[in-house]
């Protein structure tokens, strides 16, 4: 995948970069990162909210807002989503958000990665994006494999073949 692509953002993969320690390697990247207001505002934690509106403050990560005119169709739109696959309103708000831009849907969330399957949006996760980080040389295979275990100790849910099968190629890779 070519760096400049543009790719939303739901929550738990902003957190999970947070995290890791890894958003600015990845906000290096080259890819027009966004996500939306909704998902902003459902970043609560201090050191998580710091480091997201850092990023928007640089710059580096941009944050779609409903124009004042059309808040309430946009809103019926998340609504209709947020019913018909059963994901949070934030959820529906990337979701949306990819399906009128065209973008890369990065999540984690298993609804949400169903809607959009459902919606034909093309998704990837935050291993991928771990994947991009060392194919790219931003990020050596030890020091992401190191990241994925932060992940997976503040929390993060996901997959624990994928994960192991991930630590153990980084981890046999020369430090």
């Amino acid at each position: 995948m070519k760096a400049g692509r543009v790719v939303v953002q739901d929550a738990n993969v902003i957190v999970d970069l947070i995290e890791a320690e890894v958003l600015e390697a990845w906000l290096g990247m080259g890819f027009e990162t966004w996500t939306t207001d909704f998902v902003v505002n459902e970043i609560q934690e201090p050191k998580q909210k710091a480091a997201i509106l850092k990023a928007i403050e640089n710059g580096h990560i941009h944050v779609a807002l409903a124009s004042e005119e059309n808040q309430r169709q946009e809103f019926d739109i998340l609504l209709t989503l947020h019913i018909k696959w059963a994901v949070s309103i934030p959820d529906a708000s990337v979701l949306r958000h990819a399906m009128t831009t065209g973008a890369l849907l990065m999540t984690g969330d298993g609804r949400l990665r169903k809607a959009a399957e459902g919606e034909k949006v093309e998704f990837r996760g935050v291993l991928w994006a771990l994947d991009q980080l060392v194919a790219e040389g931003r990020l050596t295979p030890c020091v992401a494999a190191d990241a994925l275990e932060r992940m997976l100790a503040a929390g993060s849910y996901l997959p624990r073949a994928l994960c192991q099968e991930r630590l153990k190629t980084w981890k046999t890779k020369v430090r």
